[in-house]
């Protein structure tokens, strides 16, 4: 074979450089090894069973001479890109005038952010300024010029739970949770808040800047630095040799740094959190104390076209249902129990004033049944199992039932998954604690689950059968 390709060695695929329109790497060089030019030479990438072919044709290449070919790779399936939740490893297959050679590469799933220095920059992908999360926290900032400490303490009002990383097993990359993912779930670490904040940030027209040290147990940690002043030329991605520079801007107040998980309770909703002064002081200590890895500049990367990445929750979840997850919650952070249940679920909804399991469930049983609910819920959650709130997750029934009132909204084409949605999964779910609360006092008051469905769908258009169907599938 003439040609011999020289290609980067352990390559990743990553969807937020894909999203961005940029290529996965950033040269291929096809050397010539034979005696002789070789005119229209085609080249044609593919990864089998991810991708379609992309082709290229280098119009000559002299004997002995390497033609650099940048800015191609093949496009990975957007559906199945979509729904890849663990890295898996692939092959891209090379051809040089009909000759295939195959090299190994990696595909990270989609909420995946690669720690490979030359990667740096596709962690700007990762703060989504239209997120519905962001028009959800901003509206209760009103405005459009908030301060950096404006929305930290805006963060500092959901109560988040500051909990272990995403489920992952790599060593050079880690997930990070969407914005409506850590409001939903209320779980985040130190990188899914920072980006967060630089989010809120871009939201409001802030210079953001996410700053990764290395700690002495040699964990990364990432903190978030807001521009004081316009700086001109800052690059996208900043390197350990900016170090001595990014102090004197921090020292100089041009710079303020800020812990991020300061806005995060590690143990209880009312406790333990620090003020944005505090978080200040403890950023600039970490930095100072701590190894400087690598930087990333907000606003730098998206003039190297570094895209915020889409939800990939949408139909997307209305401010009522963010509020009623929070107090489920919350409640169960307050009770120290060990899950939040769908009991916890169920007992955010009856308490959600203005919503409409309030005005389904009274408009069928009456004040007196609907007061019983309520005691009878707490009444059950009194007994759950105790924890120590650090270990909260959410029960796998409330887990299905949020996944199926995503399905309802999608299967509606509804572009929001309301408290409607909610509540036809939570009825329709079977072996649910909080749904056997309810069956129960709905049978002393002799209404009958189909009752139940009716008067909601007076409300909104459900298809229980397909639901129903659904939850048995």
């Amino acid at each position: 074979m003439p040609f011999f390709i020289h290609a980067p060695e352990s390559l990743q695929f990553i969807f937020s450089l894909q999203h961005s329109g940029l290529a996965q790497f950033d040269v291929i060089r096809v050397e010539n090894r034979s005696s002789c030019a070789e005119d229209d030479v085609a080249l044609t990438l593919a990864i089998p069973g991810w991708s379609d072919s992309i082709s290229h044709t280098i119009p000559r290449i002299a004997a002995g001479a390497t033609e650099v070919v940048r800015g191609i790779s093949p496009l990975l399936n957007f559906q199945r890109i979509c729904t890849l939740n663990e890295r898996t490893e692939a092959a891209l297959q090379i051809s040089v005038n009909g000759k295939c050679s195959t090299i190994p590469v990696e595909i990270l799933a989609y909420n995946e952010w690669s720690t490979r220095t030359e990667h740096a920059a596709s962690l700007a992908a990762f703060a989504q300024p239209n997120n519905s999360a962001i028009h959800h926290i901003n509206r209760r900032i009103g405005g459009s010029n908030a301060t950096a400490e404006d929305i930290y303490g805006q963060i500092a009002r959901l109560k988040l739970h500051y909990g272990g990383e995403a489920t992952s097993f790599e060593d050079t990359s880690q997930k990070i949770r969407f914005h409506d993912e850590v409001l939903s779930s209320g779980v985040a670490t130190c990188i899914d808040l920072a980006m967060l904040i630089c989010g809120l940030m871009e939201s409001h027209g802030r210079h953001a800047v996410v700053l990764l040290v290395r700690t002495a147990d040699s964990l990364l940690h990432a903190l978030v630095g807001t521009w004081n002043r316009q700086v001109s030329q800052v690059k996208a991605v900043i390197d350990d040799l900016d170090e001595g520079w990014l102090n004197r801007l921090i020292h100089g107040g041009e710079l303020t740094v800020l812990d991020p998980v300061g806005v995060a309770s590690p143990t209880h909703p009312s406790r333990n959190l620090v003020g944005f002064d505090e978080s200040t002081k403890t950023a600039n200590h970490l930095f100072r104390e701590c190894e400087f890895v690598v930087g990333v500049d907000i606003g730098a990367c998206r003039m190297k076209r570094i895209q915020p990445l889409p939800s990939m929750s949408v139909p997307h979840q209305t401010g009522q249902v963010f509020e009623i997850l929070r107090r489920a919650r919350e409640r169960a952070l307050r009770g120290e129990d060990r899950v939040v249940s769908t009991a916890h679920l169920f007992a955010a909804m009856l308490d959600f004033e203005g919503g409409i399991v309030r005005k389904v469930i009274a408009s069928a049983t009456g004040k007196r049944i609907f007061d019983a609910l309520t005691v009878a819920v707490d009444s059950i959650l009194s007994n759950q199992p105790r924890g120590s709130g650090l270990d909260l997750r959410e029960s796998g029934n409330l887990r299905i039932v949020r996944l199926l009132a995503r399905e309802i909204a999608q299967q509606m084409q509804e572009l929001y998954v309301t408290e409607s949605h909610v509540f036809a999964a939570f009825l329709v779910h079977p072996g649910n604690a909080g749904r056997a609360i309810l069956d129960h006092l709905l049978h002393e008051c002799g209404i009958s689950p189909d009752d139940m469905k009716a008067r909601l769908r007076s409300f909104s258009p459900i298809d229980f059968e397909w639901v129903e169907s659904r939850s048995r599938a």
